[in-house]
């Protein structure tokens, strides 16, 4: 996760961008799996777009989707398989065919 990230969800798709990410008081440029950090996300509103324990994912482009279900999907783990399987399944609700 890094800041400037646009971000979906599973009910309200759209919901804002990483705006900034902070470890301890400091901010960072990125975090990973199993990391513990701050993230302020702007034009996400609690309670309209964003709900209590609501799973977050990456607003990847078609392109990039595509790209690492063709040439990379062998390289990603089984947590960004399944990530990458739901963002595509998020994008498909309102195009059927999008990252075909």
């Amino acid at each position: 996760m890094k800041p400037k990230v646009k971000l979906i969800s599973e009910k309200a798709g759209e919901v804002g961008f990483i705006s900034q990410i902070q470890d301890k008081g400091k901010a960072v440029d990125e975090v990973k799996k199993g990391d513990s950090a701050a993230v302020s996300v702007k034009e996400a509103v609690i309670g309209r777009n964003v709900h209590g324990n609501e799973v977050l994912f990456v607003n990847l482009t078609e392109r990039e989707a595509r790209s690492l279900v063709n040439s990379y999907m062998h390289r990603l783990s089984d947590d960004e398989k399944e990530a990458l399987e739901e963002t595509i399944r998020i994008k498909r609700r309102l195009d059927p065919f999008w990252a075909r």
